[in-house]
């Protein structure tokens, strides 16, 4: 476990600094002229089979391919986006389960805090957001489609079973699986798509 957890620390890094060095000349303003949300809760369901099968450090070597391949395309894409919505989610798992872990634990570990994934996530998307002229319109419809569709999809199907008192689910920070009050799973951990010009939502 602790191999594991300092592994996804410097996979954590890597995909930062990958998708930074790969910010071009911008691009024309991206169309997303695709079905968003069966792209993002098809994405869901393959990170959550990844995930059980494999686990987070592959599925961070996944994202690292995932990234690599479509940021070499001209125009922002289907897939790049299925990428980034699988980013956030993992992202957001993480977290989640690395806020339970004390700080003085972490730093034995090494272990990536908290807030540590939530900057490495804004930064790849900030270097996705300038390099493909994306619109705040679009990061939130982003946002909204990955909260509402794809995460409640991603952690019932990663933990099925988790957690269950008194005939209800529990996620897997202990809560009842549902977020806050707004029902945003990621409150809490810091974990939020930005928004274009660099400040956080």
């Amino acid at each position: 476990m602790r191999s594991n957890r300092v592994r996804a620390s410097g996979w954590l890094a890597a995909l930062t600094f990958f998708a930074a060095s790969m910010v071009l000349t911008p691009a024309h303003a991206a169309d997303t002229n695709w079905d968003q949300t069966k792209n993002v809760t098809d994405a869901a369901k393959r990170l959550a089979e990844m995930q059980r099968r494999q686990g987070s450090e592959a599925v961070l070597k996944f994202l690292e391919a995932c990234y690599k391949t479509h940021m070499l395309a001209e125009k922002y894409t289907e897939g790049l986006e299925a990428c980034m919505a699988q980013d956030y989610m993992l992202s957001q798992l993480l977290a989640v389960i690395y806020s339970k872990v004390p700080p003085e634990k972490l730093a034995d570990m090494k272990a990536p805090s908290p807030e540590v994934i939530a900057r490495a996530m804004r930064g790849r998307f900030l270097a996705i957001f300038k390099q493909y002229n994306i619109s705040q319109e679009q990061a939130d419809s982003l946002k909204k489609a990955v909260d509402e569709h794809a995460m409640p999809l991603f952690i019932k199907l990663v933990f099925p079973n988790a957690g269950k008192k008194n005939g209800h689910q529990q996620g897997p920070d202990g809560s009842d699986g549902t977020g806050d009050a707004d029902g945003n799973p990621d409150s809490g951990t810091g974990v939020r798509i930005p928004n274009p010009e660099g400040e956080q939502k």
